[in-house]
């Protein structure tokens, strides 16, 4: 069953990528909930020297700081997003939700160019207010399939705050709940628990993201893009009652039966 009630709150980030530039026009601001992260100096200092925010790198748990290193280190890629002092005020609602896309990708230097050959982005959430009803949020990301290709890579997190001591990880999911070229989308579960559960224990924060793949079409060899060509990629969390079938704005199709 998926969430009810008539109050749809939703959150949206859009990631321009633009004559072989990336930018990300909209993003939360910084946020932090339960203990503090102890940050091994040698992934701290790989993000910082690929471009990283250290805004982003400290908003970030064990888990999910674990994989962003982990994929900088085996895929030789890099930040792409726009300098974190321009992105505009945070905003919240419906609980007060942080919502925001970390942007990387893979490049290679031909002919005196850079070119891009891959694109990774991870959506992550966090609820800086628990909502009272903790059913499944939808995510979904959208992008013109002219100039970018879905290629896999799909993980989707959640994660709840256990005795305010330690990040735990409630789900995941290697399959998204809708897929078509050009849109994806997926449910986040919210972990919702009685104080005196044994196995969960109290519940004092919920997080979680999602990542995928893109890489450039052919025509835009490696993913140099000419001239003024832009391609984006629209990302939106909703807390509320909104089936992946319904979504007006991208219109989901299913590639087969998943």
């Amino acid at each position: 069953m998926r969430r009810g009630g008539a109050t749809v709150t939703r959150k949206r980030a859009c990631i321009l990528i633009l004559a072989a530039c990336c930018f990300l026009s909209f993003t939360g601001c910084a946020a932090h909930s339960g203990p503090a992260a102890d940050i091994p100096q040698a992934m701290e200092q790989l993000l910082l020297e690929r471009g990283y925010p250290a805004a982003l790198i400290d908003g970030l748990i064990p888990q999910q700081l674990e994989r962003l290193y982990t994929l900088v280190r085996e895929n030789g890629c890099h930040y792409c997003g726009a300098p974190q002092a321009a992105q505009p005020p945070c905003e919240t609602g419906g609980g007060g939700l942080y919502f925001d896309v970390i942007p990387s990708c893979s490049t290679v230097f031909i002919n005196g160019q850079t070119r891009y050959t891959r694109f990774y982005f991870t959506i992550v959430y966090e609820w800086l207010e628990l909502p009272l009803n903790r059913l499944e949020d939808a995510i979904t990301a959208s992008w013109n399939p002219g100039l970018l290709t879905y290629d896999g890579g799909f993980e989707r997190n959640d994660y709840f705050l256990r005795n305010n001591s330690e990040w735990v990880t409630a789900d995941t999911s290697t399959r998204p709940a809708k897929l078509t070229q050009g849109a994806l989308g997926t449910f986040t579960a919210l972990t919702s628990t009685d104080v005196n559960d044994e196995d969960t224990g109290l519940v004092g924060g919920l997080k979680g993201d999602v990542s995928f793949e893109l890489v450039p079409t052919d025509s835009y060899s490696m993913g140099y893009l000419p001239g003024e060509n832009v391609a984006a990629v629209a990302c939106e969390y909703v807390h509320g009652k909104l089936l992946l079938t319904d979504h007006a704005d991208i219109g989901y199709t299913e590639l087969d039966d998943m």
